[in-house]
């Protein structure tokens, strides 16, 4: 009888990048799917502390993916001792996912709170500026991307870890 190698003993590098795939994956779509329009609909944009809070909220979420991106790329640097002819495009998916979180973690998230930010603590309710509607959809597009990165790098592992039939 063969068992996939994903749940040998001597190998639990492919166990940890799938596990933490799916948890980073999970929280996303959690956040994109159900906390943001939970929030938008409720009218929580046009607050005044909205903006602090997103801050906040999102900083938290990309220091969490940083971690995330990190035990994923640490993973595949370790699967490359066993198999480093066919771990490559593992890591030019974990890269790309990488790059990504970099891009929301010190350009994107930071630029969206500035937008967002009103000085004018008197004011009742803000108005969204036009460039942030431009830089939901920077931000939704690179999510979209991440989930197929993922969910790419999450197959090829499955995939890699299959017993071989050949």
């Amino acid at each position: 009888m063969m068992t996939p190698r994903l749940f040998t003993p001597t190998n639990y590098w492919p166990l940890v990048v799938s596990l933490t795939l799916m948890f980073w994956l999970g929280a996303t779509l959690v956040l994109d799917v159900l906390v943001m329009p939970g929030l938008y609909w409720g009218g929580m944009m046009h607050q005044a502390g909205f903006a602090c809070f997103g801050y906040l909220l999102f900083g938290w979420f990309n220091h969490a993916e940083l971690l995330c991106a990190a035990l994923i790329m640490t993973s595949l640097l370790a699967q490359t001792l066993t198999q480093p002819q066919r771990i490559w495009p593992g890591l030019v998916l974990a890269g790309s996912l990488t790059g990504i979180v970099f891009i929301y973690t010190y350009w994107l998230t930071p630029w969206m709170g500035e937008t967002s930010i009103s000085l004018d603590w008197l004011e009742r309710e803000t108005v969204i500026p036009a460039t942030m509607n431009l830089l939901h959809g920077g931000y939704f597009a690179l999510e979209l991307l991440k989930v197929l990165l993922g969910l790419g790098l999450l197959w090829w592992q499955w995939r890699l870890a299959s017993p071989q039939t050949d």
